[in-house]
């Protein structure tokens, strides 16, 4: 008699919501004040969460909006888990990543678009 194998799925093993995952997600946020929600919310539902998020605000020339939604953002959920830098002149989102990199603390390094999810 062969016996059948079952593939093993995730919630075999079921995972504490209190573990989180070696990971800083890096987000550059240029002009994202209408995509930005979704995208950090999509990182928070992950089965293992990332230690941090870094969201990067690079200048963006959208009269404040993009910071307010970033504020409004930090305040929803627990403090420390995510990280905000402000830069004071537009360089692109290759820049941006590599400053969330540099201020990442995590062994491993994630890249979401703002308007990714």
């Amino acid at each position: 008699m062969v016996k059948k194998l079952r593939l093993m799925d995730i919630t075999d093993y079921p995972v504490p919501s209190t573990m989180r995952a070696p990971v800083s997600v890096v987000i550059p946020c240029y002009c994202c004040a209408d995509t930005i929600d979704k995208a950090v919310e999509s990182v928070w539902k992950q089965t293992w969460r990332p230690y941090e998020v870094i969201l990067v605000e690079d200048s963006s020339k959208d009269h404040g909006a993009t910071r307010m939604a970033l504020s409004n953002i930090i305040d929803r959920y627990p403090g420390g888990w995510i990280k905000l830098i402000l830069l004071d002149k537009n360089k692109g989102p290759g820049n941006a990543r590599n400053i969330g990199w540099e201020a990442s603390t995590q062994r491993y390094i994630a890249f979401l678009d703002a308007d990714g999810m």
